[in-house]
């Protein structure tokens, strides 16, 4: 009898060096009938500029693969996941900043590739120096501060054309502070999730989407229960069947969200209101765990309802 293949497990890790111009892929021997090494990926990203992380472990390297990808300067990282034959995608795209090994018994050894975003990896150890004039175009100079700091593709909401820099100087920070720093004191948020088009995106969450998701009992893994919400926001478990990056709006029907409390301080804060009346909610926070042996295989969400972006904003 053939076996079907259709929820079988796609959990690949490219990695790609400049200096050589190569790229070497681990995980996808299944396409040519052999055995594939031992992959596991922890992970997280966020709604953030510069805390987006991943965990790569990879069993029985050889030592001429792991001198060659030490040496070799594979600092580019991409993995991929899915189902076969044709479910795939980019679940993370960044940098590699530390490849070390970790002796298990005499049988096996683990290589661990500790990673990050591309603006904290590729730009974001350099230091600005500028200077800029306060009263221009918000729009301009953040498009500018970019390009400066080597970000061709970025996303900057319009509606900061509107807006006034209100900063006459940059000095001495990284691109990734300097963004945080604006974020904090402006109302509106940014990612660095180079697994979209953009390597960065800044937008007000309340007034612009940049993808709307709708979710509902065939896509939540309800074996983990159905979605919750307390006061932290949404919580949910999903099949990596889609890439999700934060920021994207999600649509989840609140008949199936469960809001019951067994703490009193959560009862006093009347979880109720963190409902959203339209059924929206803002990804904060993705949380992956990925194997291709073991049995965790599984985004997790933590979002936040849309509506009350508008009363942090003051909208």
């Amino acid at each position: 009898m053939a076996v079907k293949k259709c929820w079988m497990r796609i959990l690949e890790i490219v990695l790609t060096s400049e200096k050589l111009n190569k790229k070497l892929t681990f995980g996808n021997n299944w396409e040519k009938g052999q055995t594939d090494l031992n992959i596991n990926v922890e992970g997280t990203k966020y709604l953030s500029p510069y805390k987006d992380e991943a965990i790569v472990r990879i069993t029985n390297l050889t030592y001429r693969e792991i001198v060659e990808l030490i040496n070799g300067e594979y600092y580019d990282i991409e993995i991929i996941c899915g189902y076969r034959p044709n479910n795939r995608f980019t679940v993370f795209k960044g940098g590699v900043l530390y490849i070390s090994n970790e002796l298990g018994d005499r049988k096996s050894n683990d290589v661990i590739i500790l990673c990050a975003n591309k603006l904290v990896c590729k730009y974001g150890q350099a230091r600005m120096n500028l200077s800029m004039t306060s009263g221009i175009n918000m729009y301009s100079a953040i498009k500018f501060i970019l390009e400066k700091s080597g970000i061709k593709n970025s996303f900057v909401d319009e509606s900061f054309k509107k807006r006034i820099l209100q900063e006459s100087e940059i000095q001495n920070k990284s691109i990734t502070s300097w963004l945080d720093t604006l974020c904090n004191s402006n109302d509106f948020v940014c990612n660095a999730d180079s697994t979209s088009t953009n390597d960065v995106s800044l937008w007000n969450p309340y007034n612009t989407d940049l993808r709307v998701i709708r979710f509902n009992e065939n896509n939540i893994i309800l074996t983990s229960g159905y979605p919750t919400l307390d006061s932290q926001g949404l919580k949910l478990a999903l099949m990596p069947t889609m890439n999700i990056v934060p920021g994207y709006a999600v649509i989840v029907d609140n008949s199936i969200i469960d809001i019951g409390t067994t703490s009193t301080t959560e009862a006093y804060k009347n979880v109720g209101q963190f409902l959203d009346p339209d059924n929206t909610y803002v990804v904060m926070q993705l949380d992956f765990s990925l194997s291709n042996r073991d049995s965790d295989f599984s985004f997790k969400m933590k979002c936040r309802a849309k509506y009350l972006w508008s009363r942090f904003l003051g909208n």
